[in-house]
């Protein structure tokens, strides 16, 4: 539906589908999280334009999608990062441009304590898979952003994660820093373990 009826269309809707997609990206069912990037995908390839101003409120949940477990899921974040920057370097540029916004999103996933239990073996269950997931996306997308920070600046939305911390501008060192530092801070705490 979304390819049929256009940019007219689709952007539009893109304020109100960034509150829908975070919550369809943290779904139990992997089969939803891939659905949602899928539309994201199309929305993308729709909207172009119109999809910057939303960047800032979409990209935490879609970046987690990135290092979901199911490897279903993960192609279908990054064929949406493919559409929606298609153009050499557009990514990294993307990722710093929203970084004050992910770093903080990512931390607070990362630091949230696990849920209680309320005696469900099933609900528990679940709660426990969905925070695990969280954490670990979380983890997995600070480090890859990292890399993509120190990474040149014409890497693809594709491209595999590597990058110098040498070559970071100052200003994104002294972040990656703080980031660095609050991500030792996490390990290091026994709560976690």
């Amino acid at each position: 539906a979304i390819p049929a009826r256009g940019s007219d269309w689709a952007g539009p809707l893109l304020p109100h589908w960034t509150l829908v997609f975070a919550r369809l990206a943290d779904d139990a069912s992997w089969q939803v999280r891939e659905q949602a990037c899928v539309a994201l995908d199309l929305l993308a390839q729709q909207a172009r334009r119109q999809f910057g101003p939303h960047l800032k409120q979409l990209i935490a949940p879609w970046l987690r999608c990135r290092f979901d477990a199911q490897q279903d899921v993960r192609r279908a974040a990054v064929a949406a990062f493919g559409s929606a920057f298609p153009a050499e370097g557009k990514y990294s540029q993307a990722l710093a441009f929203c970084r004050a916004e992910l770093v903080p999103t990512l931390a607070e996933n990362v630091h949230a304590p696990p849920p209680p239990k309320t005696g469900d073996e099933d609900t528990d269950a679940e709660a426990a898979e969905a925070y695990t997931r969280r954490v670990s996306t979380s983890l997995q997308a600070i480090a890859h952003l990292i890399t993509q920070t120190n990474a040149p600046a014409n890497a693809p939305a594709n491209a595999p994660v590597g990058g110098d911390a040498s070559s970071a501008p100052p200003q994104a060192s002294a972040a990656l820093d703080e980031l660095r530092g609050q991500l030792t801070e996490r390990l290091l705490d026994e709560r976690l373990w």
